[in-house]
């Protein structure tokens, strides 16, 4: 079940907007990562030189190094102003990567990514194992959704000393949008032990056990996330998630109701909360819930409501499927396009035969059949009604214009052949079955077809 519910796209996207840029609001509620002036403070890099990762200053470049980096978290004028002079220091080619780097910061910091990108690569042309120069391209990248590049950098970042909580939430972000969910794993299970106040490592840690079906463990760590922010409808979502890949539907109805209750739960999400009640056999809640969705999104369409009526016929939910009728009665009008209206015609047909009203149901699908002159479901309907009745003519009849819609030939030619068997037309009965078992092969179809070529052999 878990497999045509993700292929339906009815599983939470795994996709995840973590990080935005300095720019823009928020998408959610979780901690922003721009804000965090620690990060920031990271992120734009100190005034003190590790001559192991970074290069270093010739005693003229430090002098100007110490007029200069104080300006760069000064005025507008003064960044400008200390833009302008790494600038005119760069014209040397041998000047320090250390100039590249704060002049890609500048740049960086005014969100002006492809000039801070360039910087940066000067940088490390000059110095390799340039730490920060490293970190800050990873960073970049992930947001510019360039994960391969990400990987690189930020992994370099790492191996050259950097263990930072955000560093490897970063990594995993960009290891889970190349669905390597394996490596998204580890690289979370990092980031939430060192930046553990950071919920949204721990949500990404969460969806890379998802995409490894670990559903269990996905059910236990959103259990504490939830402990600590029991108002996130995020979290109860994913873990309905976890519950229907982990075939506890009754568990995942409980997250999606409690969701509903919110106001927060998706259109998508709450058709997933009526098929698990029409799973469950609790078919009189599902049509609550599809009527519920419908009457959220009617701009949607009838569509839904419509394929949910038709489920809960199916699963003999006559009386749930009624009530969505009458509620697209309701709401439709007489907006309905020909196929929508033979469809409700066809449902208010079966309903009207097991409320032994069958003329009734005969003039809906007679109205169908006048409609749609290719609808073979109509005439396997009716034809179906007039064999169960006795009019055998006009059930063969209808069987016969059946079998020339494609989709309907098989069933059309086995149910000639039982109104054939119920007058003892045997032979001609043998040759309609072998034909449908060559178009859909079924075992109930061989099982007649069996009997009666043996009761034919021994007639003989």
């Amino acid at each position: 079940m878990f497999h045509t519910l993700k292929r339906a796209g009815v599983i939470p996207v795994l996709a995840i907007v973590l990080f935005i840029q300095p720019n823009e609001s928020p998408a959610d509620d979780s901690p922003n990562l721009w804000k965090d002036p620690v990060f920031r403070k990271q992120l734009m890099g100190s005034f003190g030189i590790d001559s192991g990762i970074e290069p270093s200053l010739s005693d003229e470049e430090q002098n100007y190094y110490d007029k200069l980096a104080p300006k760069i978290s000064g005025t507008k004028e003064e960044v400008a102003m200390a833009a302008d002079y790494f600038r005119e220091i760069l014209k040397d080619p041998k000047a320090s990567a250390r100039f590249d780097f704060l002049l890609g910061n500048i740049h960086f910091a005014q969100n002006r990514k492809s000039e801070a990108v360039r910087h940066f690569k000067d940088a490390l042309r000059k110095f390799p194992s340039y730490r920060k120069v490293h970190q800050n391209l990873g960073i970049i990248y992930v947001q510019a959704g360039k994960h391969d590049q990400a990987i690189t950098h930020l992994t370099e970042t790492i191996r050259l000393g950097l263990s930072d909580g955000n560093i490897y939430g970063l990594l995993g972000t960009s290891y889970i949008m190349k669905e390597q969910f394996i490596s998204a794993e580890g690289a979370f299970r990092n980031a939430a032990i060192m930046a553990p106040s950071r919920k949204e490592w721990k949500m990404g840690l969460a969806r890379a056990l998802f995409a490894q079906e670990q559903f269990e463990s996905v059910v236990s760590l959103i259990d504490s996330l939830i402990v600590e922010t029991p108002d996130d409808h995020q979290l109860w979502l994913l873990q309905a998630g976890a519950f229907v890949g982990s075939k506890n539907l009754i568990a995942a109805a409980a997250n999606y109701e409690l969701v509903d209750e919110m106001g927060k739960l998706p259109a998508a999400e709450l058709e997933t909360l009526a098929k698990i009640y029409v799973n469950e056999g609790l078919l009189n809640l599902a049509a609550d819930t599809y009527l519920r969705a419908y009457q959220n999104n009617i701009s949607g369409g009838i569509e839904g409501p419509l394929l949910a009526a038709e489920i809960l016929m199916a699963r003999n939910g006559m009386n749930a499927a009624n009530r969505l009728l009458s509620k697209i009665h309701e709401t439709s009008g007489t907006e309905l396009d020909n196929a929508s209206r033979n469809r409700i015609f066809k449902l208010e047909a079966r309903i009207s035969f097991k409320q032994n009203d069958p003329a009734e149901g005969a003039d809906l699908l007679q109205r169908v059949i006048d409609n749609d002159p290719l609808d073979g479901e109509a005439r396997l309907l009716l034809g179906s009604h007039f064999k169960d009745t006795g009019n055998y003519d006009n059930a063969m009849a209808l069987f016969d214009e059946a079998m020339q819609v494609e989709e309907f030939e098989a069933d059309a030619k086995v149910r000639k052949a039982q109104v054939l068997v119920q007058l003892k037309k045997y032979e001609e009965a043998v040759p309609l079955l072998r034909s449908a078992q060559e178009i859909k092969p079924r075992q109930n179809v061989a099982d007649l077809l069996s009997d009666l070529e043996r009761h034919l052999k021994n007639r003989r």
